[in-house]
C-alpha cells in the first residue's frame, strides 16, 4: 500500500510531464486515505491537479479524479457520477466498473452492486481481484455459498491473495463451517503475513473455546500498523475475558484503552471517510466495557455509530452497530444488545474485521462473545 506512491513519485521525478504517472500518484495517495494510512488529502489533490493540467481527458486522469472523490473525500454521489461517465465512454473500463460497484454497495443498492460485480468477472474471468470483490459482494448479501465459490476461484488463480483468504475464512464460519474454515486458516501459512496467519488461527481457536491457544498465537504475532496493534490488544482482551482470566483481561483492556485514547487525541478533527476513526471509538468503548466503565463504554459506541451510520455507509456502518451490541453485552445490557442484533439481521451483512462484526445466526450460535445472551428466547430466535 505504501510502495505504490513511492513508485509513482519516482516516475514523476523522472518525467514531470508524464500525465499517467501523476494520475497514478493521485490514485495511490487517495488509497492511503482509504486504508487509514494517511489522513491528509492535500498530497492526492496536488497530484490530481497536475494530471488534470497535463491531460484532463485522459482515461487515467478521469479515473484518478473519481477515486480521489471516493477514497479521499468520501463524496459518493460525485464519484459515482464521474465513474458512470467513464463507463458510458468506455463500457469495458474495469476500473470504472469496479468503482461503480463499490459505491453502489455503500449506497445499499444490492442489485446494482451485484450486477457490476458480475460484469467485472465477465470482463476478465481470470482476474482474482474481480473474484475477490464479487465474493465480498456475495458476503454482504449473505449469499455465503456463492461467496465461498468465488473466493476459492480467486485463490486458485492467486494462492497468495491475503484478502481473499481472510474473506474465505469469514464466509465459511459465517455459515458455521468451522472445520473447513480452520483448514483454510491453517493452510494460510506462507501465503499471508505473520499477523494475518495468527489472527485467522486465533479466531478459529476462539470458536473452539481454546482461549489459551488464541492468546498464545496473538501474543507472539508481529504487527506492522497501528490498526494491527490495536486489534491485537482487543482480541487478547476478549480472549482473556472469554477464558475467565480477569486480571489478564484488565491488563490487556487497559493497554488498549491507553493506546486508543492517545490515538483519538491525534486523530480528532481528521477526515473519517470510511469509519476508521469511528472504529477507534468502538475499540475504546469495548476497552471501557471490559474495565467496568459502562457509561463511558456506551458513549463511545454510540459516538461511533453516529460518526459512520448505516444510512451513509452500508458496508462499514453495520460494523459500528455490531460493536455497540458487543459493548452492551459486555456491560450487561441484554435488551439493548438484542435490539441491535435484531436490527443487524434485517440489513446486508458487514464484512469481517478483527473486532466483533459479522453477525450471522451461526456466529451468534457459536461465538463465546454471545454467551451472556444464551437462554433468552429473543436471542435464541436470532441464533437458530
Amino acid at each position: 500500500d505504501t510502495e505504490a506512491p513511492l513508485a509513482f513519485e519516482r516516475a514523476v521525478a523522472l518525467d514531470p510531464r508524464f500525465a499517467p504517472a501523476w494520475a497514478g500518484l493521485a490514485e495511490a495517495r487517495s488509497w492511503l486515505l482509504r486504508q487509514a494510512l494517511s489522513y491528509d488529502t492535500m498530497p492526492g489533490h496536488l497530484a490530481l491537479e497536475r494530471a488534470m493540467s497535463l491531460a484532463p481527458e485522459a482515461p487515467e486522469t478521469e479515473l484518478a479524479r473519481g477515486y480521489y472523490l471516493y477514497y479521499a473525500k468520501g463524496e459518493y454521489g460525485a464519484a459515482l457520477e464521474q465513474f458512470r461517465a467513464v463507463e458510458r465512454a468506455r463500457p469495458s473500463d474495469a476500473g470504472a466498473v469496479a468503482a461503480i460497484g463499490y459505491i453502489l454497495r455503500r449506497q445499499s443498492d444490492t442489485a446494482g452492486a451485484l450486477a457490476h460485480g458480475l460484469h467485472m468477472t465477465a470482463l476478465d474471468p481470470r482476474d482474482p481481484n474481480a473474484l475477490w470483490d464479487l465474493g465480498g459482494t456475495y458476503m454482504w448479501l449473505r449469499r455465503f455459498p456463492d461467496a465461498t465459490r468465488a473466493l476459492e476461484r480467486a485463490l486458485i488463480l492467486y494462492p497468495d491473495y491475503e484478502a481473499a483468504r481472510v474473506f474465505l475464512v469469514s464466509s465459511l464460519f459465517a455459515v458455521g463451517d468451522t472445520a473447513r474454515a480452520a483448514v483454510v486458516a491453517r493452510e494460510s501459512r506462507g501465503h499471508v503475513s505473520l499477523w494475518t496467519e495468527a489472527w485467522l488461527n486465533s479466531t478459529m481457536a476462539t470458536f473452539r473455546r481454546d482461549h489459551a491457544t488464541a492468546i498464545r498465537l496473538l501474543a507472539g504475532a508481529p504487527t506492522t500498523t497501528a490498526t494491527q496493534r490495536r486489534d491485537r490488544l482487543l482480541l487478547l482482551a476478549l480472549a482473556a475475558q472469554a477464558g475467565g482470566q480477569g486480571p489478564r483481561t484488565r491488563v490487556y483492556a487497559d493497554s488498549l484503552r491507553a493506546m486508543v485514547e492517545d490515538d483519538l487525541r491525534r486523530l480528532t478533527g481528521r477526515p473519517d471517510v470510511f469509519g476508521s476513526i469511528a472504529d477507534v471509538h468502538d475499540l475504546l468503548g469495548i476497552a471501557y466495557a471490559l474495565l467496568g466503565r459502562k457509561e463511558q463504554a456506551v458513549k463511545e459506541g454510540l459516538t461511533a455509530v453516529e460518526m459512520n451510520p448505516v444510512s451513509r455507509d452500508a458496508i462499514e456502518g453495520p460494523r459500528g452497530v455490531s460493536q455497540l451490541a458487543a459493548i452492551y453485552i459486555l456491560t450487561g445490557d441484554r435488551d439493548n444488545a438484542i435490539d441491535r442484533l435484531r436490527y443487524l439481521a434485517t440489513i446486508p451483512s458487514t464484512h469481517w474485521r478483527a473486532a466483533p462484526s459479522i453477525t450471522t445466526a451461526a456466529v451468534l450460535r457459536l461465538h463465546p462473545l454471545y454467551d451472556p445472551l444464551r437462554g433468552d428466547r429473543r436471542f435464541e430466535a436470532l441464533a437458530h
